[in-house]
């Protein structure tokens, strides 16, 4: 348990005060004594002495106090300071402090330095400015401590800013009340300098503030894309690189590819030109390292890394060889193919080319991958090459067709006709035949399921027949190097001299006349049954059936005193045949 003794001083009594305008002036850089009555006073009009050793002075680098007695005190100021300071001290109104009645304070006397001149403190923390930000614009009033012996001139005083240590690319600049502060984008990472303020046109000492540069963010890098780039041409390709800094300088570090086709590569600042290979189609893809300081490239902090891809397009790669249809047609030829790579580009048109044969060099235009070729000369071989076309141009052409020989088969013959029957044969004979084709090379007779070839170019021929009593339909059809035409038929029978048949030799009558009775018998035999239809003696018919046995007696008139010739003759199914004759010389006797 404590206790304590509080005076309370009765009303209306004050200790020891600071006299009005009471202040120390002393140079720099000297020691000085004072008294302690020239400075306090007491309002009771009691004496003033010093109530302790214990003083203190501020400020404490470049002012120092001592207590010399009750009296007197002594200053010593130094490190060439010149500015306001204090000096506090304990001050009591009478002898001690034990006696009766006695009333003491602290009270701190101003105390100048030097000349009258404002007083600048800055905190030694240091400023910090961002790589290649704003200006940082510091109010030195309000950041500092500012004393100045006219307290309404602070606001109007200006300042000085020149660097102790200097940081690259960090500019200082004082503006009046104000020190603007910028760092560009070249400044170091982490950069740090001091900066002397000072304030213009006094005495003031002036003060060091440290200032560090704040790294800036890093850049950012869009992947870019690139579409409808033809092979074999440039495309320049911006690079799409956003900075923080205020005076960024883009620019590409390194370039690598990394798919694709073969492409090369050149750079100006922040743009790739790009020229893929005229071969190279499809995507091309590269790794880009850029920075937005090109003033100083090697540094990695500045780096940012992207994709630039490239979609390439290039002529399309040739078609296969074309291919005609199943169906040989006349003077027009079906063409079909397989169509390479696009490459890149839809392909909208093929061009197919007469290589060999008539037409050569004449050409025709697809938009698919068929085509139907017109006027072709029939019989004549053509070989064809296409090609296939994309907004990129027309690709190579294609290998070579086999020979495509457009053709057409030969017409029917105008009429077809039997003819000229003889043992065993017949002479067949045949109309034009029309023909739009490669050239006939054989006629077919055909007969009994037997084919007989004949030339082309003849329009007759004489045809074995396996009988004479049968009838037989003939065909006749031509045929050239794709087929043969249609027929056309005529039926015909050969027809011989029948066998076995004998007669007897014409006997004229007794008397010669006008009128002559002659007497003939025959007998008609065939061993092909060849059917006798008629006998004739003469001028006289008669008729029977075949085998028969024939007489007939015929009167024959006689032309005055000529001989006459007497034949038999027998018909058969198709012609009259000589079976004999003799020559009785009759002659009319008037």
């Amino acid at each position: 348990m404590s206790a304590a003794v509080v005076h309370v001083p009765a009303a209306g009594e004050v200790g020891p005060q600071l006299k009005v305008d009471g202040s120390i002036s002393m140079k720099s850089n000297a020691t000085a004594s004072f008294s302690i009555a020239d400075f306090v006073e007491s309002p009771r009009t009691k004496i003033v002495k010093i109530a302790s050793g214990n003083a203190a002075a501020s400020p404490t680098d470049e002012l120092s106090v001592s207590v010399d007695d009750a009296n007197r005190f002594t200053l010593t100021s130094s490190s060439d300071y010149i500015g306001p300071a204090s000096v506090t001290l304990e001050v009591m109104d009478a002898d001690s402090l034990t006696a009766e009645g006695v009333l003491s304070a602290v009270i701190s006397i101003p105390v100048q330095i030097g000349a009258p001149t404002p007083v600048l403190r800055c905190p030694k923390d240091p400023q910090t400015v961002v790589q290649g930000g704003e200006i940082k614009n510091l109010d030195i009033a309000t950041l500092c401590h500012v004393w100045s012996p006219d307290p309404a001139s602070v606001g109007q005083l200006s300042y000085t800013a020149d660097w102790v240590t200097p940081i690259s690319g960090v500019t200082a600049k004082a503006d009046g009340g104000q020190v603007n502060l910028q760092a560009a984008g070249s400044a170091p990472d982490q950069g740090e300098g001091v900066l002397r303020i000072g304030i213009a046109g006094t005495a003031a000492k002036t003060t060091e503030m440290p200032v560090k540069v704040i790294a800036a963010p890093a850049p950012q890098l869009r992947p870019v894309k690139v579409t409808e780039v033809m092979a074999g041409t440039a495309v320049n390709v911006p690079l799409a690189l956003s900075s923080p800094l205020l005076d960024a300088q883009p620019a590409i570090v390194k370039v690598a590819q990394i798919s694709g086709g073969k492409a090369t590569t050149t750079q100006n600042g922040a743009t790739l030109s790009i020229t893929p290979d005229r071969a190279t189609s499809g995507t091309v893809v590269f790794s880009v390292v850029a920075t937005d300081l090109a003033s100083d490239p090697g540094r990695e902090s500045r780096w940012v890394s992207s994709t630039v891809t490239v979609g390439v397009y290039a002529v399309p790669d040739a078609p296969s060889a074309p291919r005609g249809g199943s169906t040989v047609q006349s003077h027009a030829a079906s063409l079909t193919w397989t169509a390479g790579k696009a490459n890149g580009a839809p392909i909208d048109s093929y061009q197919v080319k007469i290589v060999s044969g008539p037409g050569a060099g004449r050409t025709s235009t697809s938009r698919s991958t068929s085509l139907q070729v017109a006027g072709l000369v029939n019989g004549e071989a053509v070989t064809f090459q296409v090609r296939a076309h994309n907004k990129a141009g027309w690709s190579a052409w294609s290998s070579s067709s086999v020979p495509i020989t457009p053709d057409t088969a030969p017409g029917a013959p105008a009429w077809v006709k039997i003819s000229d029957p003889r043992d065993h044969s017949v002479l067949v004979s045949w109309g034009k035949i029309a023909n739009d084709g490669s050239a006939i090379k054989t006629i077919h007779i055909r007969v009994n399921g037997v084919d007989k070839p004949v030339r082309a170019g003849a329009s007759s021929a004489r045809v074995a027949t396996p009988s004479n009593n049968e009838s037989y339909l003939f065909s006749v059809n031509a045929e050239n190097n794709l087929d043969m035409g249609p027929s056309v038929t005529a039926r015909g029978q050969s027809s011989g001299k029948p066998s076995g048949l004998s007669v007897n030799t014409p006997i004229a009558g007794r008397a010669l006349g006008a009128a002559t009775p002659v007497s003939m018998a025959a007998l008609a035999t065939a061993s092909e049954t060849t059917v006798i239809r008629r006998l004739s003696i003469g001028f006289g018919m008669m008729y029977s059936r075949p085998n028969s046995s024939l007489k007939s007696t015929s009167t024959i008139p006689l032309p005055r005193k000529r001989s006459l010739r007497i034949s038999l003759t027998a018909k058969l199914v198709s012609f009259m045949t000589l079976i004999s004759s003799s020559v009785a010389q009759l002659k009319r006797s008037a």
